[in-house]
C-alpha cells in the first residue's frame, strides 16, 4: 500500500477514535480518503462535498470540520469559515489552530469590511482617515 493511502487509513482511524460522542454512525473511510485526496489536489468543491457527508453522520470530527473551515477561507466563504471554526472550538476548546484560524478569518473579514467602507466613503469624512489607517495597519502586517 503506498504511504499516502496508510496515511489516511492513520488519520481516519484516529479521527474515530477521538470522537467524543457514542459511535452510532460508522465513519466511511473510503469517503475520508477521497475527501482528503481532493483536498491536497487543490479540488476544493469535491472536498468540501465529501467532508459535508463526513460531518454529517460524524458532527464531532474536529480534522474535519477544521478542513472544512479551510476550504470556506480559500473560497470566500468567510462566514461559513467562522461557523466550521466554532464547532472546532466548541468541539476541543483546548486546540489552538482552531482559535489561530478564525481570529486569521476575522481579521479578513475585518479588512474587507474596511475596504468596501474606505470605497464608498466620502474622503473628507473624518471616519474615513480613520478607517484608512486602520486598513493600512492590518494589511502591512
Amino acid at each position: 500500500m503506498n504511504k499516502k493511502i496508510m496515511m489516511a487509513i492513520g488519520m481516519a482511524l484516529l479521527i474515530a477514535g477521538c470522537s467524543s460522542a457514542p459511535a452510532k454512525k460508522t465513519l466511511d473511510t473510503d469517503i475520508l480518503l477521497k475527501a482528503d485526496q481532493a483536498y491536497r489536489q487543490g479540488r476544493l468543491v469535491d472536498a468540501e462535498a465529501y467532508y459535508l457527508k463526513i460531518v454529517d453522520k460524524n458532527p464531532t470530527l474536529y480534522e474535519t470540520w477544521f478542513r472544512l473551515g479551510n476550504i470556506y477561507v480559500r473560497t470566500g466563504q468567510l462566514d461559513a469559515a467562522i461557523r466550521a471554526f466554532e464547532k472546532c472550538i466548541q468541539l476541543s476548546p483546548e486546540k489552538s489552530k482552531g482559535w489561530n484560524n478564525m481570529a486569521l478569518t476575522r481579521i479578513r473579514q475585518a479588512i474587507s469590511t474596511l475596504e468596501e467602507g474606505v470605497g464608498m466613503s466620502d474622503a473628507s469624512d473624518p471616519g474615513y482617515q480613520q478607517m484608512s489607517k486602520l486598513l493600512s495597519k492590518l494589511v502591512s502586517k
